[in-house]
């Protein structure tokens, strides 16, 4: 008998096409695609929260980036009725039409406010929200802007490719990945807890940082959830309608989890 459809599961940060410490994209493409596969019977929406390509450009039909089992479960589950969103973060911001034509799958490419049950969900990437970080966001200004595409999408397809890989390898070294020091110094919380509409959202639900956290605000019931990675930590949270749970595919990571 199948279960009834009505979780809704996040993650974020999967960075399909990084090979990492001893682990290749196939091998995290593969696990990925398992999980979602041992979801489909209980799955109502699933909402990537971006970054799920280490690059991606939409050159054309054989000439983007390809992970075929990936894009195989995509359709499976797009069949099933399961809902799939995709949020653009920085390193796959040039997500245009290629999912929406093919898989029947909505891109945001901003913050979503939403009501799922009975809770009010704040859902974003992450990158480039509250104070500081003013050098990023002007060049994502840039880089979002139709000519910027238009521009790169004259570079061959394979330079073009290329030259993207080694861009994120070196964003990887910066902001996203800094260490943690304490959740007052962390932007996204400070973000949260600035918000003007916080007193009435119940989840801010982020990725981009890398790090597994479950904080709830200061002088308010909302919480704020970091989805981590699958480069390390393989988390993800999960909402049945009235609970939210976070969860780690493998490892014992439970202890990794930040909270106040």
């Amino acid at each position: 008998m199948i279960a009834t459809r009505r979780q809704t599961y996040f993650l974020s940060d999967i960075h399909l096409g990084l090979d990492y410490e001893g682990e290749t994209s196939a091998e995290r493409e593969r696990l990925l695609v398992d999980w979602l596969m041992s979801i489909e019977d209980t799955a109502a929406q699933v909402y990537f929260l971006g970054d799920i390509f280490d690059y991606w450009f939409e050159y054309g039909e054989g000439r983007q980036p390809d992970y075929p089992l990936f894009f195989q479960q995509l359709r499976t589950m797009v069949g099933l009725g399961i809902d799939i969103r995709f949020f653009t973060g920085n390193h796959d911001l040039w997500m245009n039409d290629y999912f929406p034509k093919e898989y029947n799958i909505t891109i945001h490419r901003t913050p979503l406010i939403m009501r799922l049950g009975e809770k009010t969900f704040f859902l974003a990437h992450g990158d480039g929200l509250g104070k500081g970080d003013i050098i990023y966001k002007a060049l994502k200004r840039v880089m979002t802007h139709p000519l910027a595409q238009w521009l790169y999408g004259l570079l061959p397809a394979q330079l073009g490719l290329s030259l993207m890989r080694s861009v994120s390898q070196k964003s990887r070294q910066g902001h996203e990945l800094e260490s943690f020091r304490s959740l007052e110094e962390e932007r996204m919380v400070d973000y949260c807890e600035r918000h003007p509409d916080k007193d009435s959202i119940d989840f801010f639900i982020l990725g981009h940082r890398h790090l597994p956290i479950r904080y709830q605000l200061q002088q308010s019931s909302a919480e704020y959830i970091n989805l981590g990675d699958w480069i390390k930590y393989k988390s993800f949270a999960s909402f049945d309608g009235e609970q939210l749970r976070y969860d780690f595919l493998q490892g014992n990571h439970s202890e990794d989890l930040i909270t106040n």
